[in-house]
């Protein structure tokens, strides 16, 4: 019976990597030809990176402003109200621009969906300042610990960080908050005062060492 779990389990995974294969070539297919090359760019490390000027960082940032107010997210203001200087910092906001390349209504978008995240799991009382280790449980920082995540000593030809994750057993048996929370606070804190980490980006790499049975 525990062989045809495993066997059933196996099935499912492969039938969603197939699934996501052929979602990814549609992807593919919708997009246009500079995206295109753009992505391959990307795999292969190839490319220039982000450039930014004064003009482009304030224009941005303007939108950003603008955006925010019009969300009027209750969110936001919690953590406006704990800190405004922290949220309106510039340097705080153009981490989100960076990486929507400078679109400053989807950064303002995806800072609020951050805010809201870090609420959820790190609790209210953490908005208005940065995620640090005394605001991790003793299960997050023991998956820190476990050697699951790790960041590469060297950065690959496009300069940008890398970071495996290694898909163990451990990790399996892990609760879902424990993760997210561990997973949050190495990313935030790779990024968060790395401005050429920022235009750079980070790739993650999924590695499975383990397999269900417990065989390499």
């Amino acid at each position: 019976q525990q062989q045809q779990q495993q066997q059933q389990q196996q099935q499912q995974q492969v039938g969603l990597m197939k699934e996501e294969e052929a979602f990814l070539a549609s992807e593919m297919q919708n997009i246009s030809f500079q995206e295109r090359n753009k992505a391959l760019e990307d795999v292969h490390c190839v490319g220039e990176g982000q450039t930014e000027n004064p003009e482009m960082i304030n224009n941005a940032l303007i939108e950003f402003q603008e955006e925010v107010v019009r969300q009027a997210d209750p969110t936001y203001m919690r953590a406006y109200n704990r800190n405004r200087d922290y949220v309106e910092d510039p340097a705080f906001r153009l981490m989100f621009l960076r990486s929507k390349l400078y679109d400053g209504k989807q950064a303002a978008k995806q800072m609020i969906n951050f805010l809201r995240n870090q609420e959820t799991h790190f609790g209210s009382h953490t908005l208005g300042r940065d995620i640090v280790v005394t605001d991790l449980k003793e299960e997050d920082k023991q998956i820190l610990a476990s050697g699951i995540f790790h960041i590469q000593g060297e950065r690959d030809k496009a300069g940008r960080v890398v970071i495996y994750l290694f898909n163990d057993m451990f990790l399996r048996k892990c609760k879902i908050d424990s993760m997210i929370r561990a997973g949050c606070f190495m990313f935030f804190n790779c990024v968060r005062s790395r401005p050429d980490v920022q235009l750079q980006g980070v790739t993650t790499i999924f590695y499975d060492v383990v397999r269900e049975d417990g065989q390499q």
